[in-house]
């Protein structure tokens, strides 16, 4: 069994107590603000904000994956609640999928999380990624988060599947480089990343990339939940918890220096450029 890294032994009374936050999504989602959204796409969204009043839970989302009745409002849903783009057509992209389409694809993920197989996964994941599956406009960063909802609200599924986006790849990122395992950073990570210094947050930020082959990102993305639901084991802390703990918030809403987004960001800093190990 894998040492949990130091960073999330030092954090697990934080862990273990994180509140699950609001998200309240931008009007640009609701019908009467978009005008190009599909017939079934305006009236599900009608729906959504009906529901829920322009404002989701972690939660609330899983909750719409329960029940096959609601598979469709889960897709979307967990779209809004990503922060999915309107403006450059990612959202009305998935829109014009029909709701059977939509809905045998969420039962085809279910289905291979269930067997808890790293081939079925890894079909369904490359399925989506380009594949038979794909849906316009939906990457791994979005995907994923389709992953985690369906995994929480299915009990069934034993290795929870988590979202992998760029907030909980530097997670990753930063995680791994405190277990010492340089090989895996090597093998997922591209050497080259994005650090900005933000004068508003008075910290630099960084951004790391996986390297672009689509199977060596699903052997990262497959490293990223064997080792977060083992370190959760460790912790005795659902696994869902520190992947929220690590998402972060928003650096537009919490700019304090605790916000784990900048913890993090400065691990991966410290590790890039004051050991120069990778």
């Amino acid at each position: 069994m894998t040492n949990a890294p130091m960073y999330l032994i030092n954090n697990v009374d934080r862990i273990r107590n994180i509140e699950q936050q609001a998200f309240s999504w931008s009007k640009a989602y609701n019908v009467q603000e978009n005008h190009t959204y599909s017939e079934h796409g305006r009236q599900a969204m009608s729906e959504l904000q009906k529901k829920f009043n322009g404002s989701l839970k972690r939660d609330e989302v899983i909750d719409l994956f329960r029940s096959p009745a609601t598979y469709y409002l889960g897709f979307l849903a967990s779209n809004v609640w990503g922060g999915i783009s309107v403006p450059n057509g990612h959202f009305r992209s998935a829109l014009t999928y029909e709701k059977q389409i939509v809905e045998n694809i969420i039962k085809s993920i279910n289905d291979a999380f269930a067997t808890n197989s790293k081939e079925e996964i890894r079909t369904i994941y490359l399925s989506l990624y380009g594949g038979k599956n794909h849906i316009k406009g939906i990457g791994p960063s979005y995907f994923t988060k389709l992953f985690f909802f369906i995994g929480q609200a299915n009990d069934e599924i034993m290795l929870k599947p988590l979202i992998f986006d760029k907030w909980t790849q530097n997670a990753f990122f930063a995680l791994l480089s405190q277990t010492g395992d340089c090989g895996l950073l090597s093998q997922f990570f591209n050497p080259n990343f994005q650090i900005r210094y933000s004068n508003m947050l008075n910290h630099n930020i960084c951004n790391v990339f996986l390297r672009g082959n689509k199977n060596n990102q699903f052997e990262a993305y497959w490293k990223f939940i064997n080792l977060l639901n083992e370190w959760a084991k460790i912790l005795d802390v659902p696994v869902s918890k520190i992947e929220e703990f690590v998402f972060g918030t928003a650096l537009n809403i919490d700019r304090n220096i605790d916000n784990p987004r900048i913890e993090l960001s400065e691990i991966i800093y410290r590790y890039k450029f004051l050991n120069n190990t990778f």
